[in-house]
């Protein structure tokens, strides 16, 4: 998420890492994101976009060892979050439905918010807690968040709900079909598919689809495609107009498409 959130501030430093090949039906990505004086310092906070994947973060403040990590859910609308005291975070991206299959709870009791691996896990949580704060780099960070999910994964861990993987699919290529339409074609109807999502992923399908669709967007723009015009590139993004994507960014991120991208005018995208 490094790449748009805060309109793109942070992605000339975040680093992404491809995840071991058996952890691959699971885990999204690795990352690493550092914080640099010219860009920690102003502004203190960042707003970070909606995300319907779940994240396992870690943050090591400026002088002090990695904190332990935070088990994120998704999100459905921003969340602004303190920067000004981080050399750098590191985290793993779950693939959508993968958080119930490791924690034994549904997706939604961590929409939204998050929770501190003892609270989760118990003893477990408790020694990648303390293994974390053993650590010294973010790659560490990495290797230690990466073995502690191939330990819960060992075994019988059930596979992830092939109609969560469509909709899944279909978000991450920031393609929007009506949900209706999609359910019909998972062979199933609208409300078990909003249910089951929910219960996997922690948002609806819906917000899930329109997520996707504001990523997509955020990025074309952070790369130049808004000076031909936002009529133009909300109809290249998959909105019905204008108007659409506007009311949209004000959903999700709670201000104008044009706010937005200013708050990464003192980084080049």
């Amino acid at each position: 998420m490094g790449l748009i959130d805060q309109a793109g501030r942070a992605a000339a430093t975040t680093h992404y890492v491809m995840p071991p090949q058996d952890l691959a039906p699971l885990v999204a990505e690795a990352w690493i994101q550092r914080y640099t004086d010219a860009i920690r310092t102003e502004p203190r906070t960042w707003r970070v976009v909606a995300d319907h994947q779940a994240h396992l973060i870690v943050h090591r403040p400026l002088g002090k060892a990695p904190r332990g990590a935070r088990v994120v859910g998704a999100r459905s609308t921003w969340l602004d979050v303190p920067v000004a005291r981080r050399a750098w975070s590191a985290g793993v991206t779950l693939r959508p439905g993968v958080l119930p299959l490791l924690t034994g709870l549904p997706a939604s009791d961590f929409t939204d918010g998050s929770a501190s691996p003892e609270d989760v896990w118990g003893r477990q949580g408790a020694e990648l807690r303390d293994a974390i704060g053993e650590t010294g780099t973010a790659a560490a960070v990495i290797g230690v968040l990466v073995a502690f999910i191939r330990m819960r994964a060992a075994g019988s861990l059930p596979a992830i709900d092939w109609r969560v993987r469509s909709v899944s699919t279909r978000a991450a290529a920031s393609t929007a079909p009506a949900v209706a339409g999609l359910a019909a074609h998972l062979g199933v109807s609208t409300r078990t598919l909003r249910n089951i999502y929910g219960r996997e992923v922690g948002i609806s399908p819906r917000e899930a689809l329109s997520i996707g669709r504001l990523h997509g967007v955020v990025g074309r723009a952070l790369a130049g495609s808004y000076r031909n015009g936002w009529s133009r590139l909300a109809l290249a993004s998959g909105f019905y107009d204008q108007a659409h994507l506007i009311r949209d960014f004000h959903r999700f991120l709670g201000e104008t498409p044009e706010s937005f991208l200013a708050r990464g005018a003192p980084m080049a995208v």
